[in-house]
């Protein structure tokens, strides 16, 4: 749902940025909504204990792998990529 709303704005012509608003937006927002699933659903609630950890967590990933996501659909679409910079930046050259 965070994905579909934010679609809606001109954030969606710029494709790096809207990965990155995007993956703050799930990061946030999308683990909040969650939280409203696990308590409906599952026996054991998350503990507020645990909200802290799991931010900090996950909004970075979710940020990274908003503008790994844009990365690729550049690439799938035939768009041109931005500068070396942002794609090194984004997606670190695996360690030997």
């Amino acid at each position: 749902m965070v994905v579909e709303v934010l679609a809606l704005t001109p954030l969606l012509k710029r494709p790096i940025v809207f990965g990155a608003v995007c993956g703050l937006g799930i990061g946030t927002v999308g683990i909040w909504l969650e939280s409203f699933w696990i308590d409906a659903v599952y026996h054991y609630p998350w503990p507020a204990s645990m909200w802290p950890e799991a931010l900090v967590m996950a909004v970075p990933v979710a940020v990274f792998m908003g503008v790994c996501g844009a990365l690729l659909g550049l690439v799938l679409t035939g768009r041109p990529l931005p500068r070396p910079a942002v794609g090194i930046t984004a997606v670190p050259p695996p360690s030997i």
